[in-house]
């Protein structure tokens, strides 16, 4: 299950025990954008949690 946060709000001791998946590392600007940097900017999400199960 993913949970879309406000990275900048969300207070890092929540993401304990949880995977976050960021955008900020995929892409390049040989590439350009990658496919989930353009969906996350049209959505307005900054970060994703997963919560291992």
């Amino acid at each position: 299950m993913h949970v879309a946060v406000n990275a900048c709000l969300y207070p890092l001791c929540a993401v304990h025990g949880k995977a976050v998946t960021t955008v900020e590392g995929v892409g390049s600007p040989n590439t350009g954008l990658h496919e989930i940097q353009v969906r996350t900017c049209k959505l307005g999400i900054h970060t994703y949690i997963e919560e291992y199960t």
